[in-house]
């Protein structure tokens, strides 16, 4: 969990990445849902940080439901 892979792909006037990540759950307890947490308060600051460097594509798991319908078990 909370795994981070990006591929860089850089030309002249082009920076784009493509990354895969694993968000941890918090589904199971509260102390899962501390780790998530805490996980979010560090990738969102690298995020925020690789925005303003280059274009990415964020693909993964992030265990985050938006709405009841996008869970199989509410």
């Amino acid at each position: 969990e909370g795994r981070y892979v990006e591929l860089r792909f850089d030309k002249p006037g082009t920076k784009l990445s493509i990354i895969s990540c694993y968000f941890p759950s918090g589904s199971s307890g509260e102390e899962r849902q501390q780790a998530k947490f805490r996980f979010l308060d560090l990738i969102y600051p690298h995020l925020t940080q690789l925005k303003n460097e280059r274009d990415y594509i964020l693909c993964g798991d992030v265990n985050i439901a938006h709405k009841e319908i996008d869970l199989k078990n509410w």
